[in-house]
C-alpha cells in the first residue's frame, strides 16, 4: 500500500505540473501568437500529459495486482478521465487555431503547408486523442495567423 501512497502522490504533482502546462497553453492562446508558439505550448502539455498517464498507469498495475476495492478504481478511472477530457479539449483548440490560420492564409492568398497524421482510434486509450499536425506557413509575414 506504501507503493501506492507514494505513486498517489507523484501522480498529483505530475497533475499540477499539466495544470500549469494547461494555463501556460491557454494563455498563449488567448495571445493569438505564431502556430508554432501555440504547438509549441502544446508540446509541454503533451509531455506532463504523458507523466500523469504514465504514473496512473503504474498505479493501475499496483491496484490490480493488490486486488483494491472497486469503489477505489471508481475514483481512480474519474482522475484520469478528467484528464483526458482535458487534453482532448486542448487538442481540439490547437486544431480549431490551426484551420483559422489556415484559413486567413488562404484568405490572404499566402502558401499553406498541411499535414496530417493519423493514428488508430485504439491509440487513444493509451496515448490520448489523435494528434494532428499541421503548419501554417507565412512567407511574408511571420507575426501569426492574422
Amino acid at each position: 500500500m506504501v507503493k501506492i501512497e507514494e505513486l498517489n502522490r507523484k501522480r498529483s504533482s505530475a497533475k499540477k505540473k499539466f495544470d500549469d502546462e494547461v494555463k501556460s497553453f491557454e494563455f498563449v492562446l488567448e495571445a493569438r501568437p505564431e502556430i508554432h508558439s501555440l504547438e509549441e505550448a502544446f508540446g509541454e502539455v503533451k509531455v506532463k500529459y504523458k507523466a500523469v498517464r504514465e504514473i496512473h498507469d503504474g498505479i493501475t498495475d499496483l491496484m490490480v495486482e493488490a486486488d483494491i476495492e472497486e469503489a477505489d478504481f471508481t475514483n481512480h478511472d474519474i482522475f484520469i478521465t478528467e484528464i483526458i477530457a482535458k487534453y482532448g479539449d486542448l487538442l481540439s483548440k490547437l486544431e480549431q487555431y490551426r484551420r483559422k490560420c489556415e484559413v486567413d492564409q488562404t484568405s490572404k492568398g499566402l502558401l499553406v503547408q498541411s499535414q496530417t497524421l493519423f493514428s488508430p482510434h485504439g491509440a487513444a486509450e493509451k496515448e490520448g486523442p489523435e494528434e494532428f499536425a499541421c503548419a501554417c506557413v507565412n512567407l511574408s509575414n511571420q507575426n501569426g495567423c492574422d
